[in-house]
C-alpha cells in the first residue's frame, strides 16, 4: 500500500484546534458555517444505517461529508477535527466496501464520533478547548483503522479496543451519558436497537 503509516497512539497534540493565525479569516468563517452542516448530515445518516433504515450508498454518503469536513479544516489547519475526520473516513470507506451494517461497539464508535466531531466544531465556534473525549475518541478510531490495515476481522477489533486498555481519558466520565465509558452502550437507549448477540 502506498499510503503513510497510520500512527498507533493518540496524542493530546492530535485533537487540539488551534487555526494558525495566517489562515484568511473569510476561509475560517465559511469553514464554520458549512462544517456543523456537513457534522448534522453526517450523524443522521449513521443514525439511519444502525437503525437498519439505510444501506451501503448512505454510508458513502456519510463517508463524503466526512471527506468534506476533512478538506476544509485542512485547508484552515485545524488539527483536530484533521485526524478524527481522516480515520473516520478510512473506517466509513471500509465499511462502504464491505456493505457491512455497524452493530454492537462498531456503532457506538461511530456516533461517538459523530458527537465529538459536533462538539469540535461547537469548540471551535465558541473558542473552546476541544472537548474532553476528543483523544479517546480518535485513540478508538485508531485501533480499528490499525487493526483494519492489519487485515483483521472489524468487529473483533473495536471489541479488544475497548476492553484491552483504557481508553478513557480523564473527563470522559463527565459526558452526561458516560458515551465513552466501555460498557455503557446498553445505558444508550436510543442506540438499542434489537441485534442478534
Amino acid at each position: 500500500s502506498d499510503r503513510p503509516s497510520r500512527p498507533v497512539e493518540a496524542q493530546p497534540e492530535d485533537v487540539v484546534l488551534d487555526i494558525p493565525m495566517d489562515v484568511n479569516p473569510a476561509l475560517v468563517e465559511a469553514f464554520l458555517a458549512e462544517a456543523p452542516l456537513l457534522a448534522g448530515a453526517y450523524t443522521s445518516l449513521i443514525e439511519n444505517v444502525i437503525r437498519g433504515g439505510a444501506g451501503p450508498d448512505s454510508l458513502n454518503e456519510a463517508r463524503r461529508h466526512v471527506h468534506s469536513i476533512k478538506g476544509a479544516a485542512n485547508t484552515i489547519g485545524v488539527r483536530g477535527v484533521v485526524q478524527v475526520a481522516h480515520h473516520l473516513e478510512d473506517l466509513l470507506e471500509y465499511l462502504g466496501q464491505r456493505s457491512i451494517t455497524p452493530q454492537g461497539a462498531l456503532a457506538k464508535l461511530l456516533m461517538d464520533a459523530a458527537d465529538c466531531l459536533e462538539m469540535m466544531l461547537e469548540s471551535l465556534t465558541d473558542n473552546e478547548a476541544p472537548p474532553a473525549q476528543a483523544q479517546s475518541v480518535l485513540q478508538r478510531l485508531l485501533d480499528i483503522a490499525n487493526a483494519i490495515d492489519r487485515g483483521e476481522v472489524v468487529e473483533a477489533a473495536v471489541d479488544e479496543s475497548r476492553q484491552g486498555r483504557d481508553s478513557v481519558a480523564p473527563g470522559d466520565a463527565l459526558d452526561g451519558e458516560g458515551r465513552a465509558t466501555p460498557g455503557a452502550a446498553a445505558e444508550d437507549n436510543a442506540m438499542e436497537p434489537s441485534w442478534p448477540d
